[in-house]
């Protein structure tokens, strides 16, 4: 396993004020290949961070489930980070707003601007039912893994970075209700918190890619 535990991209915007950046803390198991795949989608990630469009949509997107930031309760005994307590608090769009803006996890310093990405790059296989994984983050480590062929190699120019940014509200501890997007919207009575940031940053990205 190859891990470079130094500083990899920091994406600086220059707009007239300053929008969240990107940070790149660790790679894992990157091929020259995967990481010049991760820098264009960088690239497109921070024209969606730049976007006025993309921070007005979380002010009004209709998210479900705002009280399932739960995950890093679940955390190990011997975990890289500590266990937290179970988190009921009903979010609203200017908290979920805010968390996003300040960059509030736990990889750098809190309330810091940055984005702290911790990424690994996987071959999925696919399970007994035909389906393969996309990816996911061990809510132990922070690490954001990332399936090769269907996210940071998938063709579709955008899709890794909008997927990053889906495993990013994972990191902030934003919990899916079930494993699968549908009947996670099923439970919570529509989308998310992470599947809905994931789908605001797909509408921006199409204006990004016109």
């Amino acid at each position: 396993m190859k891990i470079l535990n130094s500083l990899i991209l920091i994406i600086v915007c220059s707009v007239g004020y300053a929008y969240p950046t990107v940070k790149v803390d660790t790679l894992i198991d990157f091929t020259k290949a995967d990481s010049a795949a991760l820098k264009t989608e960088l690239q497109l990630l921070d024209k969606i961070l730049q976007n006025e469009r993309f921070w007005e949509g979380i002010k009004n997107f209709e998210f479900h489930c705002t009280n399932w930031r739960r995950l890093h309760h679940y955390r190990k005994r011997n975990a890289l980070y500590p266990k937290q307590k179970k988190d009921k608090h009903n979010y609203s769009n200017e908290e979920i707003y805010n968390l996003l803006w300040t960059g509030d996890d736990e990889i750098g310093s809190p309330k810091d601007s940055v984005i702290n990405l911790k990424l690994q790059a996987k071959d999925y296989e696919q399970n007994k039912k035909g389906r393969t994984r996309h990816g996911g983050l061990d809510k132990n480590t922070l690490v954001i893994s990332s399936n090769r062929k269907t996210r940071i190699h998938s063709g579709n120019p955008g899709e890794y970075a909008c997927h990053l940014l889906h495993e990013y509200m994972h990191v902030l501890g934003f919990k899916h209700r079930k494993g699968r997007p549908s009947r996670t919207k099923k439970k919570c009575g529509g989308t998310d918190v992470a599947l809905g940031v994931q789908l605001i940053a797909k509408d921006v990205l199409k204006k990004v890619l016109n």
